[in-house]
C-alpha cells in the first residue's frame, strides 16, 4: 500500500473519460463527444460512453472486463465523492496534478490526499471494514498528519461497538511503529492535544499503558478529564509504582468523579435512582482497581499509598473510622469511599439507602 491508485475521472461533478480516440464529458446527467452539442444522459448516451471508453458490452475477453470493471470502479468513485463532506477544491487540485502531469498516483503522505482517498476509497466501506484492511492501513505510508486526519474522520463514523477493532487494529499499530516519530510525538508536546490528535474517540479503547508505552512524556493528571475510569485506576498504581503518588494526585483523581455531584442534594425520596447512576463512573473505577489487585503484589503497595486514600476519605467525612482499608475489598471500598460520597450529598435529617441497592447500583 505504499502507492494508491486514484482515479482521475472525477472534479466537481465533471467526469472525463480519454481513450485517445474520444471525450466524454459527464455534467448534470448529459454527455458531449469531442465538443459536440450535449444530450440527455439515456441509454444510447450510456453507450456511447462505453463505446468512448473502449468497452463492449458482448465482449466477454478478460481485456473487456477488466476495462468494465475500472469503468463501474470509477463511477462508483464519483458516486462516493458526490455523496461526502469532501472540499472539491481538494479534488480540483489533484485533476489539476493530473492533466499537468499525466499520472493518476497519488501518496497516503499527502495529507489532502489523504482525505480525498478516505471519503472516496474507505469512506463507504466502513460498516464492513475488516481487520486485514486497516491493519495494511497502518502499514501504509501515512504520515503522522495524514493519519491524525484520518482518525479524525473515522472517529467521527465508526461507532462505540467497532471503536476498539479500529484501535486494535489501526490506531495502535501505526502508532507503535519504529519511525523517526514514533508515537508522533513530535507534532505536540502538550499531552492534552497528542492525545486528542491521535487518538479522538479511540481513546477510550486505550489502556493508560498505551499511552505511556508510546509517548514516554504522557502525563496522566494533565488529561485527568479525558481519561476513562478504567484508566484512571490505572494511573493510581501507575503513580503508586513509581512512588509518584500522593494525597494530592488522589484528590484530583476523585474529584472528576465528585465534580458532576457537586451541586446536587440526593433526596431518597425523589432523585435516589439518578443520584447513584452519576456514581457508575465511580464504582467502574473501583471495580478496576480491585481487578488490578488481582494481578499485583498487594504487600508491595507503599503503606503511605493506603494512608493517603484514608487521610482522602477522611477529608470528605471526618467522623468516619477506618481502622484498616484493603484495595482489593469490594467492601471497603463501599464503606470508606462511596458511603462518604453519598453521606456528603444526603438531604438533612435523611438516613443512607440500603446498602445492597447501593453496592448493586453502584458497584
Amino acid at each position: 500500500m505504499a502507492h494508491f491508485q486514484f482515479s482521475a475521472l472525477f472534479v466537481l461533478g465533471l467526469v472525463t473519460l480519454i481513450n485517445g480516440q474520444c471525450l466524454v464529458e459527464f455534467q448534470n446527467g448529459t454527455v458531449s463527444n469531442n465538443g459536440s452539442t450535449c444530450s440527455s444522459f439515456t441509454l444510447l448516451t450510456f453507450n456511447t460512453t462505453l463505446n468512448c471508453s473502449g468497452i463492449q458490452l458482448s465482449d466477454l475477453s478478460q481485456g473487456n472486463l477488466n476495462n468494465l470493471k475500472t469503468f463501474t470502479d470509477t463511477a462508483f468513485d464519483l458516486y462516493a465523492l458526490l455523496r461526502s463532506r469532501l472540499d472539491i477544491s481538494h479534488v480540483v487540485k489533484y485533476i489539476n496534478q493530473v492533466r499537468t502531469n499525466g499520472s493518476i498516483a497519488g501518496s497516503l503522505k499527502d495529507v489532502d490526499f489523504a482525505k480525498l482517498w478516505f471519503q472516496v476509497k474507505l469512506s463507504p466501506y466502513l460498516s464492513s471494514l475488516s481487520r486485514d484492511t486497516l491493519s495494511c492501513l497502518s502499514q501504509s505510508n501515512l504520515t503522522c498528519k495524514s493519519f491524525q486526519e484520518l482518525v479524525k474522520d473515522l472517529s467521527l463514523q465508526i461507532g462505540p461497538a467497532r471503536q476498539r477493532m479500529v484501535y486494535q487494529n489501526f490506531v495502535k499499530p501505526f502508532l507503535a511503529r519504529n519511525t523517526t516519530d514514533a508515537g508522533c510525538v513530535n507534532s505536540t508536546s502538550i499531552t492534552g492535544d497528542w492525545l486528542l490528535q491521535n487518538f479522538q474517540s479511540f481513546s477510550a479503547s486505550a489502556s493508560l499503558g498505551d499511552f505511556i508505552a508510546l509517548n514516554p512524556k504522557f502525563d496522566g493528571l494533565l488529561v485527568l478529564d479525558k481519561l476513562t475510569p478504567e484508566q484512571k485506576a490505572e494511573l493510581i498504581f501507575q503513580l503508586e509504582a513509581s512512588a509518584k503518588l500522593n494525597l494530592d494526585a488522589i484528590t484530583q483523581i476523585f474529584q472528576t468523579f465528585l465534580q458532576p455531584l457537586s451541586n446536587v442534594t440526593l433526596n431518597t425520596s425523589n432523585n435516589l435512582s439518578d443520584f447513584l447512576f452519576s456514581l457508575r463512573p465511580l464504582g467502574r473505577f473501583i471495580r478496576t482497581c480491585v481487578n488490578i489487585t488481582q494481578t499485583t503484589n498487594v504487600s508491595s503497595i507503599r503503606n503511605e499509598t493506603i494512608q493517603f486514600l484514608v487521610n482522602w476519605t477522611k477529608s470528605i467525612d471526618s467522623q468516619i473510622s477506618i481502622n484498616n482499608f484493603s484495595i482489593s475489598n469490594f467492601s471497603d471500598w463501599l464503606h470508606f469511599v462511596v458511603l462518604p460520597v453519598i453521606k456528603r450529598s444526603l438531604l438533612t435529617n435523611q438516613t443512607l439507602p440500603g446498602i445492597t441497592e447501593i453496592s448493586n447500583s453502584v458497584l
